[in-house]
């Protein structure tokens, strides 16, 4: 890309395959494969917005932070289901 001549197109190219990487990895987040993942995830976002639109800092801060700690509980659990399933094939 960047010996094709064209200034532009190697940012070009590096915004498109960002947005690729973003939409692939969102598409299959780990964290959202079972409905009461999705319902857990709702109820900590819900938490934190209502939080910020109170300008509750420390509240929203606390908030977000336990949605981030129970997203990565819920990819964690996949990863070891997924881990398991292989090391036992």
């Amino acid at each position: 890309m960047e010996w094709c001549g064209n200034r532009h197109l190697p940012g070009v190219y590096e915004r498109l395959a960002g947005i690729c990487a973003w939409q692939m990895i969102r598409g299959r987040s780990t964290s959202f494969l079972t409905a009461d993942g999705r319902r857990q995830s709702a109820s900590d976002w819900r938490r934190l917005a209502k939080r910020i639109a109170e300008g509750d800092a420390a509240g929203a801060q606390e908030a977000a932070k336990r949605l981030l700690e129970r997203s990565a509980e819920r990819v964690g659990r996949h990863l070891g289901r997924a881990t398991q399933q292989t090391d036992g094939a």
